[in-house]
């Protein structure tokens, strides 16, 4: 953990001033995380809002068989997302947890967290909000605003980069689709 002056509480900052031949610097060195990754991902739905949140408040459980339906899911919280586009042939168990919902009259928030079964150290744990948002003409919008940090240091950031970015939205994208589409049937 970096101090207030820069230097880690474990002296690893002077001792890295040392070992790089600095000798009686007055520079300082902040370990700063790797960066964290933001994405959004929007889908109309043809529902007035307050029917859009009367289905949005139910059990957790409930709430991932909506979107992903009972063939993707190996428990009541394990799904195995396959994951379409650039990557149609990976598949991958992942734990999905739906926390807090939240009522504020027409506008449901709820807070959903994807992360991997098996190999977490090596996946991303991504978080994001699920809110409701009304339009003028009555009907209203799904928003999933996700965040995650890729794992692994510079390696992981290179990773994503190359794969993990779109592995990452098309799990939101997946996500908030079937999602939008149950909530769709449910007009029918």
């Amino acid at each position: 953990m970096a101090t207030a002056a820069g230097g880690r509480r474990d002296g690893s900052a002077g001792r890295l001033r040392s070992w790089l031949g600095v000798p009686g610097g007055t520079s300082s060195v902040e370990w700063e995380p790797a960066r964290e990754e933001h994405l959004r991902v929007i889908r109309p739905v043809s529902r007035p809002p307050a029917d859009i949140d009367r289905i949005l408040h139910v059990e957790p459980a409930e709430l991932i068989r909506l979107a992903y339906g009972g063939e993707a899911l190996t428990t009541p919280r394990i799904v195995r997302l396959q994951l379409s586009g650039r990557l149609p042939r990976l598949r991958l168990p992942v734990e999905v947890d739906c926390l807090s919902p939240v009522t504020g009259g027409a506008e449901a928030g709820i807070t959903i967290r994807w992360r991997a079964a098996a190999l977490g150290a090596f996946f991303p744990e991504m978080s994001a909000d699920l809110h409701v948002q009304p339009h003028s003409s009555g009907e209203a919008s799904l928003e999933l605003d996700a965040r995650y940090r890729p794992p692994l240091g510079l390696l992981g950031l290179l990773a994503d980069q190359l794969v993990g970015r779109f592995v990452a939205a098309a799990t939101a994208q997946q996500f908030l689709e079937r999602l939008a589409a149950s909530v769709d049937e449910q007009a029918a």
